[in-house]
């Protein structure tokens, strides 16, 4: 063993005893930086040691790992050593688990990535919790912002782990298809697990037929997808016909970070025709947006920003008075807008039968 390594080995031990201790004290609901606070001075003052303890992790996500800790010292050489505590299940041991020591030593490159990638997983175990909370027939609104949030993380960690576009399914870091399994499927580990998919379509393969009969319980992420976005979809496939999708699926993507709502907002600047209109309103309707008991939203926040809206022809008396003469249908909301500035409005209008969607309707017809 050499002497950098018998030094390792010592300061391990000397985590481990401290490590132990303040783990019995502190309560499970103890930080970062409250374990940093109760290791530092007692690892400082013990003259076994050596190097600067300068980041503590407690996972906040055991699935995604079995990792329980991990401490980081600096070294006097400049490098940085990460002590692993972890937790191994052992079956045909009395209380079916041990927990093991290791340590790995960093350069500065990865010693930078490391804490990326903590702080990009800093609210995963928010997230999960959301997850297990929502109904069985959960708003799919609520479902479409934990997808996005869910992309938004995976794309961080692909940029700081420099996975690109090119990069092979195999070869994309497996902490990235953890965190999307732990995450967004209820049952991990369980029977019931079988029943569930965690569909992750890529642009090349949005065009499939994503139904129950036709994808894997699981699909992995790509470099493509996690550059670009595509389709997230996840559910229960035993609540589904054969013919329909055994999931609920949207689409994610670097557009979406900002917000879904502002990036329908910028959809809507951009529409120049009516058809372009009924196209983004109805994404909208498909979101769930409109009946989700979470979000008070207001349809005039989009297509206000249409170019060729009329305001003085869009309020709901005026529409409704339209769709009364015309189809004897009633409006629950709608605007009028003109592809040309010089020609006849359009109408557009929602109606509520049971389900949501667009129709339009022009006066010249």
């Amino acid at each position: 063993m050499t002497p950098q390594n018998s030094q390792h080995h010592q300061n391990l031990a000397v985590l481990r005893e401290i490590v132990g201790d303040e783990f019995s004290r502190q309560s499970s609901n103890v930080t970062d930086l409250e374990m940093l606070d109760a290791v530092r001075p007692r690892y400082d003052q013990n003259p076994d040691s050596t190097g600067v303890l300068v980041r503590v992790h407690l996972n906040p996500m055991w699935l995604i790992s079995d990792h329980i800790a991990t401490f980081i010292v600096r070294n006097p050489d400049g490098t940085f050593t990460a002590f692993a505590l972890s937790e191994v299940v052992i079956d045909d041991l009395p209380g079916g688990c041990v927990k093991v020591w290791g340590f790995q030593v960093l350069w500065d490159d990865d010693y930078e990535k490391t804490i990326k990638v903590w702080d990009a997983c800093s609210n995963l175990d928010d997230l999960r919790r959301k997850r297990l909370s929502l109904p069985r027939e959960s708003d799919k609104w609520d479902l479409y912002q934990l997808a996005q949030r869910v992309w938004s993380i995976c794309h961080q960690i692909a940029e700081i782990l420099e996975v690109d576009e090119y990069t092979l399914e195999e070869d994309v870091p497996s902490i990235i298809n953890r965190i999307l399994q732990c995450v967004l499927l209820v049952h991990i580990g369980e029977a019931k697990v079988e029943k569930e998919r965690l569909v992750v379509a890529d642009r090349e393969n949005i065009g499939r037929e994503l139904t129950d009969r036709n994808v894997p319980r699981v699909m992995y992420a790509t470099g493509l997808w996690l550059q670009d976005g595509g389709i997230l979809g996840f559910g229960d496939s035993s609540f589904f016909r054969p013919t329909s999708y055994a999931y609920q699926r949207f689409r994610v993507g670097p557009e979406y970070t900002g917000g879904i709502i502002e990036k329908w907002i910028d959809d809507a600047k951009g529409i120049r025709s009516k058809t372009k209109a009924l196209d983004l309103l109805n994404d909208i309707a498909n979101s769930g947006v409109s009946y989700s008991g979470s979000i008070d939203f207001d349809w005039q926040d989009i297509y206000s920003h249409i170019p060729g809206f009329c305001d003085d022809l869009s309020d709901i008396e005026s529409v409704r008075k339209i769709v009364e003469e015309n189809t004897h249908e009633y409006a629950v909301a709608g605007f009028a807008m003109k592809d040309d500035p010089s020609g006849r409005p359009t109408y557009v209008y929602l109606i509520d039968d049971g389900q949501l969607f667009w129709r339009s309707w022009s006066p010249e017809r």
